[in-house]
C-alpha cells in the first residue's frame, strides 16, 4: 500500500503481482517490458476481452480459473442457453450495472475490449479518485467533468502526499520547495487566517 510501481518495477523484465479482491482472487501479472523516455501522460495502447464481472457473477466459481473456463465454453458455443444466462447474470454485477464512471448500465460482452471506454476510465483515475461528473455527461473524455481532488497549491501535483501550511491550515504543498516558492504570495493570506484563528481562541 502506498508503494509506486516505479519502486517495484525497476529494470526491464521485472514482474510484480497484484491480487484484486482477496475473496475472488483476481490475480494480475505486471511486466516491465521496456523503459522509454518520460512523457507527460500515460497511454493505454491496447487490450483484449472484457473485464470480469465483480464478485464472479455468472461464473461457476470464483476468480481467474473460473473466468478462463467460462471464456473457453463461451468461445465454443456462445448461443448455448447456459452461456446466455451467464452473460445476463454477469451484466448484473456492479461494474456493469453501475459503471465506475457513472452513466447507464453496460452490457457484458466477454470477447470485446472497448479501448475508448477504458481510456476514459484511465483519464479519470489519473485525475484523481474524487472526480465528480457534471449532470448528464457521464464523464465522457471530452473534458466535461469536474475534478474535486486537492492538489499542491503551488505546482498542482495530485500524486504526492500533501502537507498543510502549519500557519493557516488552509493550503497544502507537496514539498518544502513548493512551500518556499509560494510563500511570497501566500504570506499575507496566511497571516490573515492565523490572526483570525488567534482571535477565535481568545
Amino acid at each position: 500500500k502506498g508503494c509506486p510501481l516505479a519502486a517495484l518495477l525497476i529494470k526491464k523484465g521485472d514482474i510484480a503481482y497484484y491480487n484484486y479482491d482477496l475473496g475472488d482472487g483476481w490475480m494480475h501479472r505486471l511486466v516491465l517490458e521496456d523503459i522509454v523516455a518520460e512523457e507527460d501522460s500515460v497511454t493505454l495502447m491496447a487490450g483484449e476481452g472484457a473485464c470480469p464481472p465483480e464478485d464472479s457473477n455468472g461464473l461457476d466459481s470464483k476468480g481467474c480459473g473460473a473466468y478462463a473456463d467460462f471464456l473457453k465454453a463461451y468461445k465454443r458455443n456462445p448461443k448455448k442457453m447456459k452461456m446466455k444466462e451467464a452473460v445476463k447474470e454477469a451484466s448484473r454485477s456492479i461494474n456493469y450495472s453501475k459503471p465506475w464512471a457513472g452513466g447507464p448500465p453496460i452490457s457484458f460482452k466477454p470477447l470485446e475490449f472497448n479501448i475508448g471506454y477504458h481510456r476514459m476510465l484511465l483519464t479519470l483515475m489519473l485525475a484523481g479518485p474524487a472526480l465528480k461528473t457534471k449532470k448528464g455527461n457521464f464523464a465522457m473524455p471530452d473534458g466535461k467533468y469536474k475534478e474535486s481532488m486537492k492538489g499542491c497549491d503551488n505546482c498542482g501535483n495530485r500524486l504526492k502526499p500533501l502537507s498543510k501550511c502549519t500557519g493557516c491550515r488552509k493550503v497544502s504543498y507537496c514539498s518544502r520547495e513548493c512551500q518556499l516558492q509560494a510563500w511570497k504570495l501566500h504570506r499575507s493570506e496566511c497571516k490573515k487566517h492565523s490572526d483570525k484563528k488567534g482571535k477565535t481562541k481568545k
